[in-house]
């Protein structure tokens, strides 16, 4: 397989709803770039991936893992990884404009020789090379699979070595049902519970799975994982976003309580019972 122009492994064949989003998406999912804005959820929301994964790998020898970023988009986690040391790591995301802005920020931040990007889906990572990986991150990406979503977690396993570890983030069925009754009504509240499904964003219409934890759990034992550790994202991140979205706070206000905020936002990092997205690590037996 050849690189193309951009320095990316094109091997897409994927028909699964969070392609055909990011298709009809006017914009990339471009969460590193927008983790650079203080005033967005992604900034706000990074410290706690960063110390969930740091935490899960700091007896780990770093500097040898090699490393799957799954849903990679354009590298939040990636250059997280990079920084902390690791050895390789391979990128995979259907969305090719998100890919391209980390061939490019690699070049500018001179760690394009200890990556490799494939354009590909996550359900069948047959044409993704057999490294031996150590580590693999699944962040918010496999609910994107929609009727394929177990089916991506046996792949990771097939993929990844034995007692490798996997991290994973999936929704709150709970914490998502909340914000449609708050910002989006009563019937995609119910449909959240009864029909077991979401909408990402209003942009689309496509609708992803939902489930709760238990059953999230079922299926990574059903593929062969076992759970050795849990984390979590607090909801208030995403509820202070679409307010400031929505004009019902101003950047202004932000900033004159920006300390305040950060303090807070601390405090939930250790103790929160409004959970957006549950973080689980995995081995792989």
């Amino acid at each position: 397989m050849k690189k193309d122009n951009n320095n990316i492994y094109v091997c897409l064949n994927s028909n699964a709803p969070g392609t055909k989003f990011h298709k009809e998406r006017k914009k990339p999912s471009l969460l590193r770039k927008l983790s650079e804005d203080k005033y967005h959820q992604s900034n706000w929301e990074s410290f706690d991936y960063f110390s969930y994964i740091k935490k899960q790998i700091e007896k780990l020898n770093v500097n040898e893992l090699i490393c799957l970023d799954l849903g990679c988009g354009d590298g939040r986690f990636t250059e997280f990884l990079i920084n902390l040391g690791v050895k390789k790591v391979v990128c995979v995301d259907s969305d090719y404009e998100a890919l391209y802005e980390l061939s490019q920020y690699s070049k500018l931040k001179k760690f394009s020789d200890k990556i490799e990007i494939y354009n590909s889906g996550v359900e069948d990572l047959s044409n993704i090379p057999n490294y031996n990986y150590d580590l693999c991150l699944a962040i918010g990406i496999l609910y994107y699979l929609g009727e394929n979503y177990e089916n991506g977690i046996c792949e990771i396993y097939k993929k990844i070595k034995n007692n490798a570890i996997l991290i994973s983030s999936e929704p709150n069925i709970e914490a998502i049902a909340l914000r449609s009754l708050v910002f989006d009504g009563l019937e995609e509240m119910l449909m959240n519970f009864l029909e077991n499904s979401m909408k990402e964003d209003n942009e689309t219409n496509i609708r992803f799975p939902l489930l709760y934890k238990n059953e999230i759990k079922k299926m990574y034992l059903r593929s062969g994982f076992v759970f050795i550790d849990e984390g979590f994202i607090t909801l208030f991140h995403q509820f202070l976003r679409i307010q400031l979205v929505k004009n019902n706070l101003s950047k202004e206000s932000l900033e004159k309580n920006m300390n305040s905020l950060n303090d807070v936002f601390k405090k939930l990092s250790n103790d929160s019972n409004i959970i957006k997205t549950y973080l689980f690590t995995h081995k792989q037996i």
